[in-house]
C-alpha cells in the first residue's frame, strides 16, 4: 500500500516490448489531458513506479538555481513512515550526484557507490537505485527516482523511465505555458482597468475637485453660478460613480460560465440598474449551441464596453441588443436613440479602443456607425468554428 492509499504491485507489469509500449502511449494520453501540475507530478510518480515494478518512485523538483531540491513528490511509502523520516531531501549523496550531473544513472547496490551518504533514521533500506533527470522547455526540471526493484533494474526499465521522463517534461513545459498565459490574460486585463480608471474616474474626480475649489470664489459673490457649478459638480460625480460600477462589474465573476445568453440578459440587467433605463433584447434561444464556450468572456466584455460607452455618452431614451447566428458568424449589435457623432471628427476613446483590441483577440470584426441626432450603432461580428451547426431557427 503506498502513501496515496493505492495499491500497487511490485513486479513487473509489462510481459513484452509490445505491452511496455501500449502502456506509455497511454500514460503519455493521460498527461496531455492533465492541467493541475501537482496532479500531474504525481501522476508521473505513479507511472514511472507502475512501469518498472519498482516499490518507491519519487520526482524531485529543482530550486530556480538548480542547486537543490525544494520539492520532493513520492510514493510507496506509508504516512507513518513518512511522519517518522522527518523532512524531505534537498539533494545530497546521491541525489545530488544527479543534480550535478543530469544523465541517466542506474546502480546496483547503492552503498558502493562513492557519492552515497546514507539514510536518516527510521528510512525503510534500500538496494538499487534508477534516475532520470526531467527536462521541461529545455531546462532540467527535476529528476525522476526509483529504488528497491526486485532483481535490479535492467536497460528496458531505463528506457522506460527515460521515455517517460521525456513525456513528463514535455507536459510540465505545457502546464507552465498554460499558466504563462492564463498570468499574461489577468497583467492585460489589469492594464486594461488601469488604463481606464486612470483616464475615467481619476481624471473626472480630478475634473470635479478643481470646479469645486474654483466654486469657493462664487459663494458670496454669485449664487446662482455657485449653484450651477454644484449641478455640474453632481452630474460628473454620477458619472463617475457609474464608472467604477461598471469597473466592479468587469472584476467580479460574471455569466459567462453559464452561456452567452444568460450572460447578455444579465448585462441588460445590470445596465437597468446603473441608468434606469431597460434595453431591448431581441436574442437568438440558440445561441449558446453555436457559439463556442472559450469565446463568451471576451464577446461579453465587448458588449458591456459598449453599453458603458451609450450611458457615458449617448444620453439615449433607448437602446437596444439583438444576437443572432447569422451563416457561420454571431452578430451582435447595440443600438442607440442618442445624439450620435461624426465619426470623422470624434477621437475613438479607451472605450471603442478596448472593444477593438478585443474584437482582434477574437478574430472578429467590430463596426461602428453613427448620425448626428439618430444614435450609434455598434456591430460585432465573431466567425463561429467551421464544425458548429448552421443555424435553422430564429426566435426572439
Amino acid at each position: 500500500m503506498n502513501d496515496q492509499g493505492t495499491d500497487v504491485p511490485t513486479e513487473r507489469r509489462a510481459a513484452s516490448r509490445a505491452d511496455l509500449e501500449a502502456l506509455l502511449a497511454q500514460i503519455a494520453e493521460d498527461l496531455s489531458g492533465q492541467i493541475d501540475l501537482d496532479q500531474l507530478l504525481m501522476r508521473i510518480v505513479s507511472a514511472a513506479r507502475h512501469v518498472t515494478g519498482a516499490p518507491y518512485a519519487a520526482l524531485g523538483v529543482l530550486a530556480p538555481s538548480g542547486e537543490s531540491l525544494v520539492r520532493f513528490i513520492h510514493e510507496g511509502m506509508d504516512p507513518d513512515t513518512v511522519r517518522r523520516i522527518g523532512p524531505h531531501p534537498t539533494g545530497g549523496g546521491l541525489l545530488g550526484e544527479l543534480i550535478r550531473h543530469p544523465e541517466p544513472l542506474v546502480v546496483d547496490q547503492l552503498d558502493a557507490h562513492p557519492a552515497y551518504r546514507g539514510f536518516p533514521p527510521n528510512h525503510p533500506p534500500m538496494t538499487n537505485f534508477l534516475g532520470v533527470p526531467v527536462r521541461a522547455g529545455g531546462r532540467i526540471f527535476g529528476n525522476l527516482y526509483l529504488t528497491d526493484r526486485a532483481d535490479g533494474f535492467t536497460e528496458e526499465d531505463l528506457r522506460a523511465v527515460a521515455i517517460l521522463a521525456a513525456q513528463a517534461g514535455a507536459a510540465i513545459h505545457a502546464a507552465e505555458l498554460a499558466d504563462r498565459l492564463r498570468d499574461s490574460a489577468v497583467q492585460d486585463e489589469r492594464e486594461r482597468i488601469s488604463r481606464d480608471l486612470h483616464d475615467g474616474v481619476i481624471q473626472s474626480l480630478f475634473s470635479v475637485g478643481m470646479g469645486l475649489e474654483g466654486a469657493k470664489a462664487l459663494i458670496d459673490r454669485d449664487p446662482t453660478r455657485l449653484q450651477t457649478r454644484i449641478d455640474i459638480a453632481v452630474d460628473q460625480l454620477d458619472d463617475t460613480i457609474r464608472e467604477i460600477r461598471n469597473t466592479i462589474f468587469t472584476l467580479r465573476p460574471g455569466s459567462a460560465d453559464l452561456g452567452l445568453q444568460r450572460g447578455l440578459v444579465d448585462l441588460a440587467r445590470e445596465y437597468e440598474v446603473n441608468e434606469i433605463l431597460r434595453p431591448v433584447l431581441n436574442v437568438s434561444q440558440s445561441l449558446d449551441v453555436h457559439v463556442e464556450e472559450e469565446l463568451v468572456p471576451d464577446v461579453l466584455h465587448i458588449v458591456r464596453e459598449a453599453l458603458s460607452n451609450v450611458a457615458k455618452h449617448a444620453t439615449a431614451t433607448q437602446v437596444m441588443l439583438d444576437a443572432e447566428i447569422i451563416a457561420r458568424d454571431l452578430v451582435i449589435s447595440v443600438r442607440d436613440t442618442g445624439g450620435g457623432f461624426d465619426a470623422d471628427t470624434v477621437t475613438r476613446g479607451n472605450g471603442l479602443e478596448n472593444m477593438a483590441e478585443r474584437a482582434v483577440l477574437l478574430g472578429a470584426h467590430l463596426g461602428v456607425t453613427s448620425t448626428i441626432g439618430e444614435g450609434t450603432t455598434v456591430t460585432l461580428t465573431v466567425p463561429l468554428h467551421p464544425t458548429a451547426p448552421e443555424q435553422e431557427d430564429y426566435s426572439a
